[in-house]
C-alpha cells in the first residue's frame, strides 16, 4: 500500500510476461454525506473504468478536475487526495479517492491591487464576482480574463484566501500590473505561394487608455511590392527575373484606423469607429483602391463573445490606364459594369472566441457569423445580402492533457450572396477559393474556371462592337509585339470549404503538421453539383517565432478542368493561348502529357491557417 507509488505503480510497465498493471476497485472515501457527486463525474469523464490499464497521471487528472468540480459548488476548501493499493498476484491497484469538501463558503471582501492609472471602478465594472455570491472557483478564472481583455494589464494575480477553513466568506485579493498604454510594433514577411514572391513590411501603433477612459487607439500600416501581370515575362524567365530585379514592382498598401470606446453604457456596450484604405493588385489583373469606412456599435456580453452591428461604406476603383482597358474590364464583366463603384450597408457580426491562445492554439474553438445587406442608394447600386460563416476547432489529441503532443485542428467556412431583384454582383465580392489559409492545393482564388484575356502594345486601338471588345482583331501589332495575359477566375455565388490538420509539437519551436483541405464553388448555386468539388492534401512544418508561427507547407491534389486551359479568350491570337501558371510544374512548362499527373504547391507565410 502506498500514498504516492512513483516507481513500478507508477508506469505500469508491462512484466516479462507481457502483462501490465490494470485498475482494480476504485472506491470512494466521502467524509460527508451529501455531495456533488463530482468525483463521479470525473471519472466518466476522464475514462478512469475497472479493468483499465492503470496510469498514474489519469488518477491526477481525476483528482484536479473533482477538486475543481467541488470548489465550482461552493466548496472552497475541498481537499482530494488518493491511495493506491497493490496486488501483485493478481496484477491490478486498487483505487481510493479520499474527498474532503468542507464548509460551503461565499466571496467574502474583494481588494484591488496594483491599478495606478487605471480607475478602479472600471475594474470593478468587469468582474464577474461581488462579495456575497456563492462561491465558484470558474468565476475567478472568467473574472482573470475579463481583467486581461480590457487590455490594459500584463499580469492579473486573483488569489483567495484559504487559510482559515472556518471562515465561510472567503477573501478575494486582486493583483493587477498595468501593461505599458502606448506600443509601437514593427515587423515583416513575405507570402510565396510558388509563383509569385510579395514582399511585406508592417507597423501597428497601439493606445490602450487614451485620455484614462478606456478609450483605445490603433493606427496600422502594411506595405509591400507586388508584380503586375503586364510586368512579368513568362515562365522560367519570370520567374528568376523577380530574384535578378529585372522586374518593376508596384507598391501597395493596407492602411487602418480605428478607436473605440467601450463604456458606451457600462462595461459590456460600446461604439468603434474604423477606417480602411487598400492598394493592391486584385485576382492577377489591375491595380484598385478600396477605401472604407464602419461605424459600429459593440456589445460584449462575455470575455469571449462580441456582437457587433452598424453601417458600412466603401468605394472600389479599378487603376484602369487606358480607354482599351476600360472596353477589357466591360467585357469581362459584363455590360452593367461601373468603375468606380460604392456600396452602402447594414453589418452585422457575431464572434465567440475560447481558444487557449490566438497564435498556438492547442484547445478551444472560435466562431464568427458576418451578414451584409446592401442598399442601393441610386437606381444603378447594387443590392444584395452576403452571408459569412466560419468555425474553428482545436483538441489535444490523447486521454489526458499532455499525454501526446498533437493536436486536432478542423476548420469549416461558408459563404453565400443573394443578389436582390435579380441584379448583378459586384466582382470583388464574390465567394473565391484557393490560396494558403484556403484549398492549398491552388493558387490565391484559382478555384474553379476562369477567362484570359490578353493585350499587346500597339498604336491603333481596338474594335469595339456594341460596347465589347473583338476577340478575333487587332490593329497595328506584329509578331515581336508583347503578349500581356491576364486570367480571370470566375468566383461563384456560393463556396463551401473545409480543413482538416493533425500538428505535432517536436522541440526547438518546431513542429509539424499533415492536413487536407475540400471545397466547394458554386457559380450559380441552381446549377452547380459534385463537379465543382476540389480537395487536396499535404504535410508542412511551422517555427516558433516571436510574430507568430512561420509556416512552410507543401500540397498535392489532382488535376481539374481549369487546369487545361480558361473557359474563354477574349482579344488572344491562338498561338497566344496558354494555361496560367498553377503550380510549380507549370511555372517552368510542365503543361501537357509532360507533366506529372498531380500539381504541387509550396506556400510560404506567417501564422497558422487557421
Amino acid at each position: 500500500e502506498a500514498e504516492r507509488p512513483e516507481s513500478r505503480l507508477g508506469h505500469a510497465d508491462p512484466d516479462r510476461d507481457g502483462r501490465v498493471l490494470r485498475i482494480g476497485e476504485i472506491l470512494l472515501d466521502r467524509d460527508h454525506r451529501e455531495g456533488t457527486h463530482a468525483e463521479e463525474r470525473a471519472l466518466r469523464r476522464n475514462s478512469f473504468q475497472e479493468g483499465m490499464q492503470f496510469d498514474l497521471d489519469a488518477v491526477d487528472a481525476v483528482e484536479r478536475e473533482t477538486l475543481a468540480n467541488l470548489q465550482n459548488h461552493s466548496y472552497a476548501y475541498a481537499s482530494v487526495t488518493s491511495r493506491m493499493t497493490a496486488l501483485p498476484q493478481e496484477f491490478v491497484a486498487d483505487v481510493t479517492f479520499l474527498l474532503s469538501p468542507g464548509i460551503t463558503s461565499t466571496f467574502g471582501p474583494i481588494v484591488i491591487e496594483g491599478n495606478e492609472k487605471v480607475k478602479t471602478k472600471y475594474i470593478e465594472e468587469n468582474l464577474r464576482i461581488e462579495e456575497g455570491d456563492t462561491y465558484d472557483r470558474s468565476e475567478l478564472e472568467r473574472t482573470q480574463r475579463a481583467l486581461f481583455g480590457m487590455g490594459t494589464f500584463s499580469v492579473v494575480s486573483i488569489e483567495p484566501d484559504l487559510t482559515d477553513p472556518e471562515n465561510a466568506a472567503v477573501p478575494i485579493r486582486i493583483r493587477v500590473t498595468e501593461s505599458r498604454f502606448r506600443t509601437l510594433r514593427l515587423g515583416g514577411g513575405l507570402t510565396f505561394d510558388g509563383v509569385e514572391v510579395t514582399p511585406r513590411a508592417s507597423a501597428r501603433f497601439i493606445h490602450s487608455n487614451l485620455l484614462g477612459e478606456l478609450i483605445r487607439l490603433e493606427l496600422g500600416a502594411i506595405v509591400g511590392l507586388t508584380y503586375p501581370a503586364d510586368e512579368v515575362p513568362s515562365a522560367p524567365d519570370g520567374f528568376l527575373a523577380l530574384f535578378a530585379g529585372e522586374v518593376a514592382p508596384v507598391p501597395t498598401w493596407d492602411l487602418t484606423a480605428s478607436i473605440q470606446y467601450p463604456r458606451l453604457a457600462g462595461p459590456k456596450w460600446g461604439i468603434e469607429l474604423r477606417g480602411r484604405h487598400r492598394r493592391d493588385e486584385q485576382a492577377g489583373l489591375w491595380l484598385f483602391e478600396n477605401p472604407e469606412a464602419d461605424l459600429s456599435v459593440t456589445y460584449k456580453p462575455h470575455p469571449g463573445l462580441l456582437i457587433r452591428f452598424g453601417p458600412h461604406y466603401e468605394l472600389y476603383r479599378y487603376l484602369l490606364e487606358t480607354a482599351d482597358t476600360a472596353l477589357f474590364a466591360r467585357t469581362l464583366f459584363g455590360a452593367s459594369f461601373t468603375n468606380p463603384y460604392t456600396l452602402t450597408a447594414l453589418d452585422q457580426q457575431i464572434i465567440a472566441d475560447v481558444r487557449d491562445d490566438p497564435l498556438f492554439t492547442t484547445r478551444g474553438w472560435y466562431g464568427a457569423v458576418f451578414t451584409r445587406e446592401v442598399i442601393p442608394l441610386r437606381e444603378d447600386s447594387y443590392a444584395f445580402l452576403l452571408a459569412d460563416v466560419e468555425g474553428r476547432f482545436y483538441s489535444p489529441l490523447g486521454r489526458f492533457a499532455g499525454d501526446l503532443p498533437f493536436v486536432g485542428a478542423v476548420r469549416l467556412h461558408a459563404k453565400y450572396l443573394y443578389p436582390f431583384e435579380g441584379r448583378a454582383l459586384p466582382y470583388p465580392e464574390l465567394a473565391f477559393l484557393g490560396g494558403s489559409n484556403s484549398l492549398r492545393g491552388f493558387r490565391t482564388n484559382q478555384v474553379g474556371p476562369y477567362d484570359t484575356l490578353c493585350t499587346y502594345p500597339y498604336e491603333h486601338g481596338l474594335v469595339e462592337a456594341d460596347g465589347i471588345a473583338s476577340t478575333a482583331v487587332r490593329e497595328g501589332t506584329d509578331a515581336e509585339s508583347k503578349v500581356t495575359h491576364y486570367h480571370l477566375p470566375h468566383g461563384g455565388q456560393a463556396a463551401l470549404d473545409g480543413s482538416l490538420e493533425i500538428r505535432y509539437d517536436w522541440a526547438y519551436g518546431l513542429s509539424f503538421a499533415t492536413f487536407a483541405d475540400v471545397g466547394w464553388l458554386a457559380e450559380n448555386i441552381n446549377r452547380s453539383g459534385v463537379q465543382d468539388i476540389r480537395w487536396n492534401a499535404g504535410v508542412g512544418t511551422r517555427y516558433r517565432s516571436p510574430v507568430g508561427p512561420i509556416r512552410l507547407d507543401l500540397a498535392f491534389r489532382p488535376l481539374y478542368p481549369e487546369d487545361d486551359g480558361p473557359a474563354e479568350v477574349i482579344g488572344c491570337d491562338p498561338a497566344d493561348v496558354e494555361p496560367r501558371y498553377y503550380d510549380i510544374f507549370s511555372l517552368f512548362g510542365g503543361y501537357g502529357a509532360g507533366r506529372p499527373p498531380v500539381a504541387m504547391l509550396i506556400f510560404l507565410a506567417i501564422g497558422e491557417a487557421f
